[in-house]
């Protein structure tokens, strides 16, 4: 009987590894796909790769080194309570495999978690603030602490650290969004605010980061070793954003699909996709009420109604330009009990799309209530919350009597001009 065909072993890795640049003592940032690799000597199933794999690097850092893996959940951008103890990583089995390991510890980030390995995880790792790639964030930190970037079966162009590169050039697209949503730890739940880079959803704001990887590669700072079937990179993450800052600066759009779009070209294209028109009950507009203190911060920094979506001005992020074309709350014979049609302060702003019927125990939770509707609601502007929700009189939640209700909001969110209502005199 032949022996079982393999493609590589865990010392070719290491070999691999070492050949493109990795040293004792390094802290490493690794992203994989090793089906590109073959198969590993150990076995044919992906638990053993995935082992050969954590192995190959465990080895080559050596017991000074320090392995870090992506095991990004992006839950509060879903909705979805995180626990950096339990909540599984969406990024495959390798990641899974890391996230798993005895040894292993894990970020809070309740969008970008990462697990890491060795003597300086817990360091990188923990007390970070609340920004997935701005100042503070664990990319700063890599880059300041002289990490590599690895990629085994995998080009530069994969690597996420090139999003932080981006937020630090200040691209035209992406943008800076809140989100907020609950967290886990110790068996305690909270709700905490994180910032995270969101691409702007037209198909010339994709990522494309094939050229830079290409000058990397060519200016030699992506170095890569044949392994199996496939290769590894590895490049300094200073030396990577020397690079992109540099590249960037030339043409903020290198790392975009494509082709570049003005501003006002991105907008209306935004416009049109959320459906905006004349007939929009709301679309971008945000009294006072529903702003509060942000505007105080504004007043004096920024034109009043010339707002776009991911301007930071202190702790406030100008949200999304939020358009509403349907809100309504029916009983379950069909009468409308409240509809933007008829006043179009009954919807919070920034609420999540919903179609459902609900119980009156639940609608209750999202009825916000005001002696009256121009007095609007303050504490329920929702531009960070993935939720949903109604201004209504006391008078009018008196009439919620029955059991079940259905709710219809139709309602989209997208990069935009957003305005806002101030006091004609700039507050002091």
């Amino acid at each position: 009987m032949s022996a079982q065909v393999h493609h590589y072993t865990q010392a070719d890795l290491v070999a691999a590894l070492r050949g493109a640049g990795v040293r004792a003592g390094d802290v490493v940032f690794v992203h994989a796909s090793l089906g590109r690799l073959g198969y590993p000597e150990r076995g044919r199933s992906m638990a053993d790769a995935c082992a050969t794999a954590l192995d190959a690097l465990l080895e080559a850092v050596g017991p000074a080194g320090t392995v870090l893996v992506p095991t990004y959940t992006y839950s509060i951008g879903k909705g979805e309570v995180f626990d950096p103890a339990s909540t599984p990583s969406t990024l495959g089995d390798f990641t899974e495999h890391a996230r798993l390991h005895p040894a292993a510890a894990r970020s809070a980030d309740p969008m970008l978690a990462v697990s890491g390995i060795g003597p300086e995880a817990a360091a990188l790792l923990g007390n970070l603030p609340r920004t997935c790639y701005g100042p503070g964030s664990l990319y700063e930190r890599l880059e300041q602490r002289g990490a590599k970037l690895v990629m085994i079966g995998l080009g530069l162009f994969w690597a996420t650290y090139r999003h932080y590169i981006e937020e630090k050039a200040g691209v035209p697209f992406r943008f800076k969004k809140r989100f907020t949503g609950v967290v886990r730890a110790d068996g305690r739940e909270g709700k905490q605010t994180w910032i995270y880079s969101c691409q702007i959803r037209q198909p010339n704001c994709a990522p494309d980061g094939v050229a830079l990887e290409k000058m990397a590669r060519e200016q030699g700072i992506c170095v890569s070793a044949k392994i199996g079937r496939g290769e590894v990179c590895v490049t300094h993450c200073a030396d990577y954003m020397r690079l992109g800052m540099a590249e960037l600066a030339e043409n903020p759009w290198l790392s975009a699909k494509g082709p570049p779009l003005t501003l006002d070209e991105l907008i209306a294209l935004e416009d049109a996709r959320a459906g905006a028109s004349p007939a929009a009950l709301r679309s971008g507009f945000f009294s006072e009420g529903d702003l509060g203190a942000a505007l105080s911060a504004l007043s004096g920094q920024a034109p009043v109604g010339d707002l776009v979506t991911g301007m930071q001005f202190g702790d406030f992020i100008v949200p999304e330009k939020w358009t509403c074309l349907e809100a309504v709350i029916h009983a379950k014979d069909g009468r409308e009990m409240l509809s933007c049609r008829n006043d179009p302060r009954h919807v919070i702003p920034c609420s999540q799309p919903f179609e459902g019927e609900v119980s009156r125990e639940e609608l209750l939770r999202h009825l916000h209530v005001c002696e009256r509707l121009e007095d609007g609601a303050p504490t329920a502007f929702l531009p960070t919350e993935r939720d949903w929700g109604f201004a209504c009189t006391r008078e009018q939640l008196a009439a919620f009597q029955e059991e079940s209700w259905q709710v219809i909001i139709r309602a989209t969110a997208g990069f935009g001009r957003v305005s806002v209502g101030a006091p004609a005199k700039a507050r002091e």
